[in-house]
């Protein structure tokens, strides 16, 4: 990875969505991610379930990581916990935010139907 190459999660604002509360991500003062949590709120911004790696090899670096030193969040491995491994590995990640009214959470088959009966 080169220096100032990003890799990105992307992201939506908590406030618009108060019960989507899956993957978080807190970031520093300069909006480079230096932690991300499963099923705990740990800053504004959810993940939004889009994941983006600049390269393979990074992704598949980190989530050996994480399987290797048994990462897991209730008892299940997550792609929000690879970005942690990530940011150990030295990988610079960021947010790509989403506005409110550009997503749509189709997450379960009652919410595809009612996306697609818009």
């Amino acid at each position: 990875m080169t220096q100032g190459e990003t890799l990105k999660i992307m992201a939506v604002l908590q406030a618009a969505y108060p019960n989507f509360y899956r993957g978080m991500t807190r970031q520093d003062a300069e909006g480079v991610v230096v932690r991300t949590r499963e099923k705990e709120a740990i800053s504004r911004h959810a993940i939004a379930g889009a994941y983006m790696f600049a390269r393979g090899a990074d992704f598949v670096r980190a989530a050996i990581n994480m399987m290797i030193y048994g990462d897991k969040a209730k008892n299940e491995y997550y792609m929000s916990n690879v970005y942690n491994h990530a940011v150990r590995l030295g990988l610079k990640t960021g947010v790509y935010d989403i506005a409110a009214d550009a997503f749509a959470c189709v997450g379960t088959p009652r919410q595809l139907r009612e996306y697609l009966e818009r």
